[in-house]
């Protein structure tokens, strides 16, 4: 309104003709009615004068024809994911921005990422938009390093994103992207196996172990699976467990955290749930064999993230209605109510971009959008990161037949997610899953596992 008001003053000082102000306004989208009102409140006001003797001729004043408003031009965005649900994402978005087609080439996380590194080093080649692995966002954002600086357009929806998400989108005070989904861990469990022997969801790892040691007496069945050889994955899953202690491998500062007790002690406890207690089974995660596992019984729990709801029920359709979801585990009675975040991916602009308002206009729809975030849901399982669009009914409310008509409340109940720093996590994880595959292969014991851990962070040179 302020432009209206300023073109209003100079209308009636007489600095701009009624033909221009008429054109002005219009090209500010006012209709012919809202001009001709505005044209007769600016209209100076007529001196007193006696009663005429005759009537006022009214003199005829031509008014320009309004300039019609030009429609938007068509502009073209690409979008560089490895999720296919993503392109039921950029439908949604295009059916309400028609002047804007998003074009979605859909690869393998690690080749996309490798690709969009190269392409923001040679400075061409980049896409408009791009999902990307947030554990891995540090190779990207920065100054200077190929990311479009998003702070200010970001600033509105602050405080509607986890701060354990947006913390891996920003570099001190400045944000170069926005998560997309909050792929929080909890425990799904063979309820129907659960039941038979009368057990209830277990509130701590101790009950965990001790249902594991039982039901594999009665049954000689597992209780979690365990992955071998770790590489990437089996990184990642020890760090799930590390994270929902509340525990982290930096400080906030990027120094390495010496002599890590708590990291230790959770390695050693990672590593007796096989070598101890017998529960766990040694298989590898996403191949045939572990979904063979999970429709033959060869495992009855899987602390996991929400995100591979997908693929169990994909490729165990049979067990609709067996599994069930519950929070993870506590580590003691008395010890915080911590879960974890394994997976979640965010949206940014690499700065190649010949169109940063249309390509923001569709990270905002996907990242901090109702609709967007509800379809990210709905087409891919994926727990919206956005606040509103998590706390609505559709979302986190919904029944979900698959697991006996639980809802993602009953897995996300009062649970809090400590922020984990992912500092240099793709040289971190690969040594972390090389000495993880050694302590498997009875090489050496978990405690010598961490230190070497450590000693090869530092001769790395990763963090301070």
């Amino acid at each position: 309104m302020s432009e209206i008001n300023r073109l209003m003053d100079q209308l009636t000082q007489r600095r701009i003709s009624r033909r221009e102000f008429i054109i002005r306004t219009t090209a500010l989208g006012l209709s012919a009615s809202s001009i001709a009102a505005l044209l007769s409140a600016c209209a100076p006001a007529a001196p007193a004068t006696p009663t005429p003797t005759k009537p006022a001729v009214l003199t005829p004043v031509a008014v320009a024809t309004p300039v019609p408003t030009p429609p938007p031009k068509e502009v073209k965005l690409t979008f560089w994911t490895w999720q296919k649900h993503d392109e039921e994402l950029a439908k949604g978005f295009m059916a309400k921005n028609p002047n804007i087609k998003i074009e979605t080439t859909v690869g393998g996380p690690w080749d996309l990422q490798d690709k969009l590194v190269a392409a923001l080093a040679a400075g061409m080649g980049a896409p408009d938009i791009s999902r990307v692995v947030m554990r891995m966002f540090y190779k990207f954002s920065g100054p200077g390093r190929g990311m479009l600086d998003i702070t200010d357009r970001a600033a509105p929806f602050k405080k509607d994103i986890p701060e354990h998400l947006l913390s891996l989108m920003t570099v001190g005070d400045r944000i170069y992207g926005l998560p997309s989904e909050n792929n929080l861990c909890g425990l799904f469990y063979r309820k129907d196996i659960f039941d038979k022997y009368g057990f209830k969801a277990p509130e701590t790892w101790d009950e965990f172990i001790q249902i594991g040691k039982t039901l594999r007496e009665k049954e000689n069945i597992a209780m979690l699976p365990l992955w071998i050889p770790g590489g990437f994955w089996g990184s990642d899953h020890y760090r799930m467990y590390l994270q929902s202690r509340g525990g982290n491998i930096f400080d906030k500062g990027n120094k390495i955290i010496e002599n890590n007790k708590l990291a230790k002690e959770t390695l050693r406890w990672y590593y007796d749930l096989k070598a101890k207690h017998n529960i766990g089974w040694l298989t590898q995660l996403f191949k045939p064999e572990f979904y063979a596992g999970m429709n033959a019984n060869a495992f009855v729990t899987w602390p996991m993230n929400s995100g591979d709801i997908v693929s169990m029920k994909r490729n165990c359709a049979g067990l609709s209605g067996k599994w069930a979801r519950t929070p993870f585990p506590l580590w003691a009675k008395d010890a915080p109510k911590y879960n974890a975040e394994l997976g979640s991916s965010g949206v940014a602009i690499p700065a190649q971009t010949k169109y940063p308002e249309e390509a923001w206009k569709f990270v905002q729809f996907y990242a901090v959008s109702l609709e967007g975030q509800t379809l990210l849901w709905e087409k891919g399982n994926q727990i919206p990161s956005y606040k509103p669009a998590f706390e609505s009914k559709e979302v986190i409310d919904k029944p979900d037949p698959y697991f006996g008509g639980g809802t993602l409340r009953d897995f996300l109940r009062d649970r809090a997610t400590p922020i984990f720093n992912y500092l240099g996590w793709a040289e971190v994880s690969v040594i972390l899953g090389e000495e993880i595959d050694s302590m498997w292969a009875g090489k050496q014991e978990p405690e010598q596992a961490w230190d070497n851990v450590e000693k090869r962070i530092k001769e790395k040179g990763i963090g301070r």
